[in-house]
């Protein structure tokens, strides 16, 4: 859909497309669904202005070919930009992995020697291999009286980098991992026994949190971390309830974290009281709920389109023309969407839609 509409004309997916308009890799990195619609929206009238003057036909899309879309834009950010070896190298020395884990001809021999890691991009196998050492690791810290490092932000990735580039590892050959699918990690979920504490869906129970609300806006890199500051934790209370602690081979961890990183991408749920305060402060009543006379727009009420998220978004990005032709003649500003105000004002135009009459 993104090729065949046109839309790599103008944008780019990691650097490969057009450079009229930003990379979609890296705009609105860990949105969900919806915020990413509202993005969609925000930059219309640049679009329509350049698709017009270029002599291009402005793509319409149905509601699952948007969804379809916007699923695409999603996924390709869980591919993550490489780190900064610089950064990487720091981390490695402040963190104290350099007194027990060795990078090329820097570090201690107490533990595993790091420079197998070179041979991949992204930080996943790493990740991986200090989860499931996890437990010892934390043994011989408490025993050398050694605190457990945490990471933050980008510094896996930072330290997959450094390693990349300091490694001692000859004839390396890049090893390319199959892509992470966020349905086989929802089933190692519950496999590996992670819903046991988490819930089925990951939001939470009594006696663990809800990691859509722990992971929301981070990056791949970033939950990774997340997963490591916690494991020592998990592992005491796992003990505790007499479970085994969650091994993890392959790429599974991968699809475990894709599984999370997707648990805050279709968020219907939002707040009525605040999408009719949307619908107000945008102007969208001036249009579609005229209390002077006819409205301008559809009657909303009225309209299938309000039915589900991704119809009305379809709907909204279909007559965006005929709407940015009407706003000017009218001198009204394009109204933009900020944070949820997007999901929030489709929640709210669900509740207007009446049942469709039956005759």
């Amino acid at each position: 859909m993104f090729v065949e509409r046109g839309c790599v004309r103008c944008h780019a997916i990691w650097g490969n497309g057009g450079t009229l308009g930003p990379d979609f890799a890296t705009l609105g990195a860990a949105h969900s669904m919806q915020q990413l619609a509202g993005l969609f929206w925000n930059h219309t009238p640049r679009m329509i202005e350049t698709v017009r003057r270029r002599g291009f036909q402005w793509p319409t899309l149905t509601e699952t070919e948007l969804a379809n879309v916007l699923s695409y834009l999603y996924y390709v950010k869980l591919f993550d930009e490489p780190g900064d070896p610089v950064l990487g190298e720091r981390w490695f020395r402040e963190k104290r992995c350099v007194q027990c884990h060795r990078v090329g001809d820097v570090g201690g021999r107490m533990g595993p020697t790091l420079d197998g890691y070179a041979r991949y991009v992204a930080p996943i196998m790493l990740a991986e291999g200090m989860w499931n050492h996890g437990p010892a690791m934390q043994a011989r810290q408490r025993a050398s009286g050694v605190s457990t490092p945490t990471f933050e932000g980008r510094e896996m990735a930072d330290l997959q980098a450094f390693i990349r580039r300091a490694a001692a590892l000859e004839g390396r050959r890049v090893v390319l991992l199959e892509p992470p699918r966020p349905e086989r990690g929802l089933r190692l979920f519950t496999a590996k026994g992670c819903a046991r504490c988490h819930g089925s869906a990951g939001r939470g129970t009594e006696n663990g949190p809800d990691l859509r609300a722990a992971t929301l806006h981070m990056r791949v890199s970033e939950i990774a971390g997340v997963l490591w500051n916690h494991s020592f934790e998990m592992s005491a209370r796992m003990r505790e309830r007499g479970f085994g602690f969650p091994r993890f081979n392959g790429t599974e961890m991968a699809d475990v974290i894709a599984f999370l990183y997707y648990l805050r991408f279709d968020d219907a749920q939002g707040n009525r009281a605040a999408g009719e305060g949307v619908f107000r402060a945008k102007g969208c009543a001036g249009c579609h709920q005229s209390e002077q006379g006819a409205a301008v727009g559809p009657d909303l009420s009225q309209s299938d389109a309000v039915r589900t998220p991704m119809r009305l978004a379809a709907a909204m990005w279909n007559h965006a023309p005929a709407m940015f032709a009407a706003m000017r003649s009218r001198a009204a500003d394009w109204p933009r969407f900020e944070g949820n105000e997007m999901r929030d004002l489709s929640f709210f135009l669900r509740g207007l839609a009446r049942p469709p009459s039956r005759r």
